[in-house]
């Protein structure tokens, strides 16, 4: 029998080759490697939020006085609901805050925050199931494209913000936060800081840290939404600023705050694998059909 062309080699080569690579794709996890922060509630034992959670339309401007409602009554930090054991050794043991029956079910830590001003339910999520990290009930926008509502995650992870508005788009804004109980100010406050944003990453100076800018996945425009872009896209009127001269774009500020999963790397898109499970199953199927063919075709060649 004579040698087996080279070419004919290549090809069945090429094609299983694909196929391993494909498949080992498929299999591989979207979320980024990362160890726990050694705070998270969520290796304590305290109750965390999950991301399988029925979706309820929310508008901007109400997702804003959402959290109003704890910035106005400066709720008190705690990594769990209310009158519950608190695991941030930063803490008071047990959690001790304003009371409201609406929000006492929630943790008010960063998270906390950011699900109860987005109408998730209590406990709340926790940063690493917000984009970029978890993509069930958000995604990553350009930072440029933030509007009031929207949120900024921190990269490094344990930290998010809610965005309010801008003051001047791209380099001005004023956001929302729960900092931490190891903070100068450990309860829910508006702040006002400089950005720079560079696609989905915006800088807030006021943090000293990089965020990626995310939106809830069922926020909804306001009735007069397209009037407010008509007049600068979504400007930010003096009353909304705070008058805080400690929070000034250069105030720093020690966010501390130690809440959750916190992945090393910044994006967990894909894994390293641009491409889904499903469309690399089908890929690795038409791979290894390929290659069997090929093979036949050559075999029966050779029979001739």
């Amino acid at each position: 029998m004579e040698a087996v062309p080279k070419s004919s080699l290549t090809f069945i080569a090429l094609s299983l080759l694909t196929l391993a690579t494909l498949t080992a794709c498929a299999s591989s996890n979207d979320l980024p490697s990362g160890g726990k922060h050694e705070s998270d509630p969520s290796s304590s034992g305290e109750v965390t939020g999950s991301a399988a959670q029925a979706l309820t339309a929310v508008t901007r401007s109400d997702a804003i006085a959402q959290a109003e409602l704890w910035a106005a009554a400066k709720l008190q930090y705690c990594q769990s609901p209310n009158g519950a054991h608190d695991s941030d050794t930063a803490c008071s043991a047990t959690c001790n805050r304003t009371k409201n029956a609406a929000w006492d079910p929630y943790r008010s830590d960063c998270s906390g925050l950011i699900s109860w001003a987005w109408g998730l339910a209590a406990p709340g999520l926790v940063t690493s199931e917000f984009a970029p990290f978890g993509k069930t009930v958000s995604s990553t926008i350009a930072c440029t494209d933030m509007q009031p509502g929207d949120a900024a995650n921190r990269n490094s992870g344990g930290h998010i913000v809610l965005f309010k508005g801008w003051i001047t788009v791209g380099t001005k804004a004023v956001f929302i936060e729960e900092p931490g109980c190891s903070s100068s100010e450990p309860y829910a406050h508006d702040f006002t800081s400089a950005v720079t944003c560079d696609g989905v990453n915006v800088d807030i100076a006021y943090e000293g840290e990089t965020f990626t800018a995310i939106r809830f996945d069922a926020i909804a425009d306001d009735p007069d939404a397209g009037a407010a872009a008509a007049d600068g896209g979504g400007g930010v009127d003096a009353s909304v600023v705070s008058t805080d001269p400690e929070q000034g774009a250069d105030a720093g500020g020690d966010v501390v705050d130690s809440d959750l999963n916190v992945p090393a790397s910044g994006d967990g898109d894909s894994g390293g694998c641009a491409i889904t499970a499903r469309r690399a199953r089908d890929a690795s199927v038409a791979s290894f059909g390929l290659g069997l063919l090929a093979f036949a075709l050559f075999a029966r060649r050779r029979r001739r």
